[in-house]
């Protein structure tokens, strides 16, 4: 059952202005109050309820809340007209967004929270510094769209935040479980408190950077880039947009993989300056390769 889009109460910049600013959103009021109160916001800032109607200006940002997905479905409605000649491509991905909480099952998706192993499996660490690596994250693909493609139930997501690699086996581990093995709960760096992931089906749609200035300009914002395509959100499937140049990696086989989807970072544990794992699995589902590509700006 496809979750119900959450009210969003927007904290805006120059909030008597004919287009304000967005600066954060949030699912209650009180959650954009409190936010108002922390000092964290621009002084002079205000609180709005979106909707298709309201007057914004927005930058660019990850959808990685509920709110963040009603921001955008209500941005769509609001240039639906200006914005029908470059919604190309149309492609459905799940979309995964996250809220604090504690009651999970051991591969649920999730960043933070307690970390699933193998039961006797070592916490793993990099080969070529030798440190433990950071737990970034599970990600359910069991009953996905991309389910086809996976190796398990769900993949567990280990990456060394002090080498930084941006692929290779060093500093990357990529483990999957299946519901029924033999799992233990273990605390590591990453496993602070758990943002529990909903799936969210959503179409994106393909994204032209020569369009970026002329979408800009007609619209008087920022925010198209990652609206069209989840650029550095948490997803499985979609639409495949790269931060830098394609690095799409081939497998034993010899052949492109197949893109199954992504993860971004949480907390202090970041893949860079707003950066994304890139998760590809073997195109012929004839070997069991599995393989991350890091990018960031």
């Amino acid at each position: 059952m496809e979750p119900e889009l959450p009210p969003a109460w927007l904290v805006v910049r120059e909030p008597k202005s004919k287009q304000p600013n967005l600066s954060a959103a949030f699912a209650s009021k009180q959650d954009a109050e409190a936010y108002l109160a922390s000092g964290d916001a621009w002084p002079g800032s205000g609180i709005i309820l979106d909707s298709p109607e309201a007057k914004l200006r927005l930058s660019a940002f990850p959808l990685a809340e509920p709110a963040h997905v009603t921001v955008r479905e209500n941005w769509l409605k609001r240039h639906d007209k200006k914005l029908e000649p470059y919604l190309k491509v149309p492609k459905s991905c799940e979309l995964l967004v996250y809220v604090n909480g504690t009651d999970y099952a051991p591969l649920a998706s999730r960043k933070a929270g307690l970390c699933p192993l193998r039961k006797g499996e070592q916490w793993p660490a990099c080969s070529e510094c030798g440190k433990a690596l950071g737990y970034a994250g599970v990600i359910r693909f069991a009953g996905s769209r991309e389910s086809q493609w996976s190796h398990g139930d769900a993949l567990v997501v280990f990456y060394c935040f002090e080498c930084m690699p941006a692929d290779g086996d060093a500093g990357i581990r990529l483990t999957w479980l299946k519901d029924g093995d033999a799992l233990e709960l273990a605390k590591g760096r990453g496993s602070g408190p758990a943002r529990i992931a909903s799936n969210w089906e959503l179409t994106e749609y393909v994204w032209d950077w020569e369009q970026d200035e002329k979408i800009g300009q007609l619209l008087h914002d920022q925010a198209a880039y990652a609206f069209f395509t989840f650029m550095w959100s948490t997803k499985i499937g979609g639409n495949l947009l790269w931060i830098q140049e394609d690095e799409t990696p081939t497998c034993r086989c010899g052949k492109k993989m197949h893109y199954l989807g992504q993860i971004s970072g949480h907390g202090d544990l970041e893949f860079g300056d707003c950066g994304v794992g890139y998760l590809f699995s073997c195109s012929k589902k004839k070997c069991l390769d599995t393989k991350m590509v890091v990018q960031c700006s």
